[in-house]
């Protein structure tokens, strides 16, 4: 184990807190958890841990030692730093006094779109949360992955992979930056049917299931869906609700369209 970090002018602080910055861990190839229970998930696969930081606050609590014995046994790279110093290199205001940073790469659109099951396409989804929670949906349904599209919140920052809960190294993920028209053609040759929601939306989600692969495009609340994919959609989709609800969050209503296959099918 390494001598105990004391100081936020150290270079291995300084890296972490560069990573902060979406774009330092897509150079990388890099995603950061906080707190011992994202950890964990995230570390699951020692192989993939790069390194990890801790403080006592992270050992004064019985999981977090467990943790970092189990971290430990298997060979991963632990870093102990003073509380104040973790604290600043942490990017959430809860960090338990412990934070990882993993290997973790978005996939080539090829490789997703070879795998079995439905698509999913988020379009300026800007709400870390969010997106995070759904990737872990996406994942539990048996998607086959998820393409982030027009400037969607960065799946590999901590509080987008505490929300995922695990799944982001379960579940491929594609960093798309190419035109929409693009990347609708590209579905389409995939075999897959483009429904894009809307509360206007022509079809419930079960129907449109039910006709065969999908990929389902959700827009930001407010914003939605932007004109690109909407010009290339097969389909619109809508949630069916109760009289005056307006509409649901970005991601109770990817939930439900992701499990409408399993609904369809009886699953």
């Amino acid at each position: 184990m390494a001598d105990r970090l004391t100081s936020t002018a150290n270079p291995r602080v300084r890296w972490v807190k560069g990573l902060h910055q979406a774009r330092q861990r897509r150079a990388e190839g890099v995603a950061v958890a906080e707190g011992i229970k994202a950890v964990a998930e995230l570390a699951a696969d020692p192989a993939r841990v790069v390194a990890v930081f801790w403080s006592e606050t992270c050992a004064g609590r019985p999981e977090g030692t467990a943790l970092l014995d189990a971290l430990g046994r298997a060979g991963v790279p632990l870093t102990e730093v003073a509380p104040h110093v973790l604290d600043a290199m942490a990017d959430t205001r809860t960090p338990q006094g412990v934070i990882a940073v993993v290997r973790c790469a978005p996939a080539d659109l090829e490789a997703l779109l070879a795998r079995p099951g439905d698509v999913l396409v988020l379009d300026g989804v800007q709400d870390p949360g969010n997106v995070g929670a759904l990737l872990r949906s996406a994942a539990a349904a048996g998607a086959a992955g998820v393409v982030l599209a027009g400037g969607c919140a960065d799946p590999t920052q901590p509080k987008a992979v505490r929300s995922a809960a695990g799944c982001l190294l379960r579940l491929p993920f594609v960093a798309w930056h190419d035109a929409p028209e693009v990347l609708a053609d590209r579905l389409k040759a995939a075999g897959c049917r483009l429904a894009v929601a809307r509360a206007d939306g022509a079809e419930p989600p079960a129907r449109v299931a039910a006709a065969g692969r999908v990929a389902w495009v959700l827009g930001a609340e407010g914003g939605g869906v932007c004109a690109g994919l909407r010009a290339r959609a097969d389909v619109s989709v809508a949630i069916p609700m109760a009289a005056g609800v307006e509409s649901l969050n970005v991601a109770v209503a990817g939930s439900l369209l992701l499990f409408a296959r399993a609904l369809a099918e009886g699953g």
